[in-house]
């Protein structure tokens, strides 16, 4: 798709070149084709070509015979709307991959950042409660070193899945790093979050179970009323608790809540 348009672009500037010595009405409706084609997609943009060529014509297009008044208008833009939405296309489709982990297909880091700085910013207007948890795979280079990195990359893809599956379209399952999985809940309140992580974690138990995989999971989480500064500091306090996890033995659950008197 790239070479062809770039070939395309190429042949738009030779023509937008050449159209600029004669200037219409029709060089002008291109703006509108273009702002239709990279915010409403292919369809809305060669429905606004079509209007556009139309409009074109009848406004004279670039001369009198049935070359210059309809051939070229539409020819010009429904060149401008394939060009633009290809091009729209393309940078969609890079921007997913690079907020995509390539091992679980879950969205990573970059991902998880980006949504937790717009949750804060929702919440400085809300107000509302909402949770955010770490999780590690405790035995994760065991499977590795035992199994291969096949193997471990499979555990990697049951987790993601596992947890994708059992969460609410609203929250958010990050591969965060390595073994490391990173969860975000809005409107999850105390009660909410404990009920959900348990449930989580017991899903992830009977995944692991079914493969013979002998790992476990140590879990921070935190229950934030009281609003972090930033989404790096939001990781460092939810990485603490996963820690504190693991150094306390691992395969267990610590669960913080931040802005009232409350511990669980």
């Amino acid at each position: 798709m790239v070479p062809a348009t770039l070939s395309m672009l190429g042949v738009m500037g030779a023509f937008a070149a050449d159209l600029a010595l004669r200037p219409s009405l029709a060089t002008v409706y291109l703006v509108p084709v273009a702002a239709a084609s990279w915010y409403g997609g292919p369809a809305l943009g060669l429905a606004t070509a079509g209007i556009a060529s139309v409009a074109g014509a009848t406004a004279g297009g670039f001369g009198d015979e049935l070359l210059g008044r309809v051939v070229m208008p539409t020819l010009l833009h429904v060149s401008a709307a394939w060009l633009v939405g290809s091009l729209h296309s393309a940078y969609a489709h890079e921007r997913a991959l690079a907020r995509t982990d390539p091992v679980t297909s879950a969205p990573n880091r970059r991902a998880f950042e980006e949504h937790a700085r717009a949750l804060l910013r929702r919440h400085v207007r809300s107000g509302r409660p909402f949770t955010a948890a770490c999780l590690d795979v405790d035995g994760f280079k065991g499977i590795n070193d035992r199994m291969g990195h096949a193997e471990g990359d499979r555990v990697l893809r049951a987790v993601a899945e596992t947890l994708t599956r059992s969460v609410r379209a609203a929250d958010l399952v990050a591969r965060y790093g390595g073994d490391e999985f990173a969860l975000l809940l809005p409107d999850t309140d105390e009660r909410g979050a404990s009920l959900l992580l348990a449930r989580l974690r017991g899903e992830l138990y009977d995944a692991m179970a079914q493969h013979g995989w002998p790992v476990t999971f140590s879990v921070g989480a935190v229950t934030f009323r009281a609003l972090p500064r930033n989404e790096r500091d939001l990781m460092q306090i939810v990485d603490a608790r996963m820690y504190e996890a693991k150094k306390g033995g691992k395969d267990q659950l610590i669960h913080e809540i931040r802005g009232t008197s409350k511990s669980a």
